[in-house]
């Protein structure tokens, strides 16, 4: 029995089944322009025999001739699949095209090209994938697909890339050779593209260390080289028609570099203090940190600017010089005395979601206007909000957007504010208004209707007023409305007209807070007046009676 303890232990020491790669995403990042080097079996490579037609083989455990340490676990081997990937560990499934976000039994993953693939059917392609250990013990082990292709454009597309370990060092490369623009085929599998590695684990804040870019806006010119770190552990890659832009640069390359004394910034808090010139943006201190580096950018911008506050010692930073009215995503790099991890992901304003959107991470403020203020949703087309108003969404579900009225008879027309059920997640959304100049001690009124559209599903609404967009800043409730029911026949639309008092002149934002429960339905606002109260209120409900030609 002591002698079957004895091999157990040994097995995890050197990295058996027991032992699995972490602190992946602890790897530091870089991005750079190399020169592609191919291999071939002229020189000493070694195909793996897939056929032409490859689709979804998966190599034997294939030896990398030599060490490699992966998340402080040591390697010998590999398997080498056809969907553009390598694992550790155990072959993976072949029909796996998402190997950062899919464990199976493998205890590491490389992506350089994860999705369902095949070889290129294009004019004068070849199809091969191979392998090579090129300079022993201590050298590299590359493996490399030649005339490659996502499987649904076979007939278009020849890519050509490697994966590269460097077995003296453990760095990882990643490096992309002549590339044809994607293909015209757009399915579910063939426009996203999973890179980034990943270690025993599929836990996104720990073990996966990947990228993303996308056509964030619409028809960026911001390529694969401008790729920023992945929000999940399924973030992906963009390599589709809908925008060819978003490419692949010959001799593009991507590393990470083995380091564990610093973790990356992976949580933040809201986004606070935003004004028309700036806002202050704040995270979870990582392990190992003592220092950050902060940027940011207008969304579609392909390069970032450094915050003149560089290196930060705390964990916020407040941005200002900014432009009003325009929308900034941002990202910090934790760092030590004398290391730095790769950027964070970029967070939205709630910080608990993706910020890498048109909205970005925050929206700096409109310059504020006087009364009176309208909105009626009529300026945009569904579901994209009016600019100079903006979204909270405080706990990453469901949101505020626009919504064209589907039937007059519903008392609402046009365009309407609508907030929609979440399934698992209860409503905590706020739509706030352009600030507006108003004046202390003076009594304005606000009138908008709302309602909810299904009588077995109510719904819940607090309007408020502070001075600025935020959660915490709706410090002052107008109106709160708890029970929100539907008639069981439209019109569904209650009219109101409210009082509201400043106690100080300066600029406020009026906020709707949706905050029904989970899995109800729909949520309406619409036709938004603020204006100073009359002093003589008009009647309302005027009848008239015993009508005569003159009286």
């Amino acid at each position: 029995m002591r002698k079957i303890y004895f091999l157990l232990l040994l097995l995890f020491a050197y990295g058996g089944v027991f032992a699995q790669p972490a602190n992946i995403s602890r790897y530091l990042y870089s991005v750079s322009n190399t020169t592609y080097t191919a291999i071939s079996t002229g020189t000493g490579a070694t195909s793996l025999g897939f056929p032409a037609t490859y689709d979804n083989q998966v190599s034997a455990a294939i030896s990398l001739g030599g060490t490699f340490n992966y998340g402080g676990v040591a390697y010998t081997t590999c398997y080498i699949s056809a969907n553009g990937y390598i694992t550790f560990g155990a072959a993976p499934a072949a029909a796996n095209y998402t190997p950062l976000s899919t464990l199976g039994t493998t205890t590491g993953a490389i992506s350089a090209f994860g999705q369902d693939a095949g070889g290129s059917e294009a004019a004068g392609a070849a199809p091969q994938v191979a392998y090579q250990n090129i300079g022993g013990a201590t050298g590299e082990f590359v493996v490399q697909w030649k005339d490659h292709a996502n499987y649904y454009n076979r007939s278009q597309e020849r890519l050509n890339f490697q994966i590269r370990l460097n077995l003296a060092t453990g760095v990882i490369n990643i490096v992309y050779g002549p590339c044809t623009n994607p293909g015209t085929v757009s399915t579910a599998n063939g426009v996203n593209v999973q890179v980034g590695i990943r270690g025993g684990s599929t836990t996104y804040a720990s073990n996966v260390n990947n990228l993303m870019v996308g056509n964030v806006p619409a028809g960026t010119t911001c390529n694969w080289s401008n790729a920023v770190t992945g929000s999940s552990n399924a973030s992906t890659m963009l390599f589709s028609s809908t925008n060819s832009n978003v490419n692949i640069p010959n001799g593009l390359t991507f590393t990470w570099i083995p380091l564990t004394a610093v973790a990356p910034v992976r949580a933040f808090s809201a986004v606070s203090g935003i004004t028309t010139t700036g806002a202050t943006v704040s995270w979870t201190a990582p392990t190992g940190a003592t220092r950050y580096n902060v940027q940011y950018r207008v969304p579609g911008t392909c390069t970032w600017t450094n915050f003149s506050g560089n290196p930060v010692t705390g964990t916020t930073a407040t941005l200002t010089g900014l432009l009003p009215s325009t929308a900034y995503q941002v990202r910090v790099q934790a760092a030590d005395a004398t290391n730095a991890t790769i950027y964070s992901h970029i967070p939205n304003q709630s910080g608990a979601g993706d910020g890498y959107t048109t909205s970005g991470t925050f929206s700096t403020l409109c310059d504020a206007v006087g009364v009176p203020y309208s909105q009626n949703f009529e300026s945009v087309t569904a579901p994209n909000i009016p600019s100079c108003t903006s979204v909270f969404d405080v706990n990453g579900g469901t949101t505020w957007d626009t919504w064209p009225i589907p039937d007059n008879t519903w008392g609402f027309t046009g365009n309407a504010l609508r907030y929609i059920y979440s399934t698992t997640l209860p409503g905590n959304d706020w739509y706030f208004l352009r600030g507006l100049n108003l004046t202390g001690g003076t009594t304005y009124q606000i009138t908008f209707k709302y309602g909810a559209t299904d009588p077995l599903y109510p719904e819940k609404l607090k309007v408020a007023f502070g001075t600025s967009a935020t959660p915490a800043a709706m410090t002052t409730t107008i109106v709160d409305y708890p029970n929100i029911v539907a008639p069981a026949v439209a019109p569904f639309a209650n009219l109101v007209t409210l009082p509201f008092t400043p106690a100080t002149t300066g600029v406020y934002y009026i906020g709707f807070q949706a905050y029904s429960a989970t899995d109800q339905f729909r949520l309406l606002v619409d036709d938004i007046l603020v204006d100073v109260q009359p002093a003589c209120t008009p009647p309302t409900a005027l009848t008239a009676s015993a009508p005569t030609p003159t009286t």
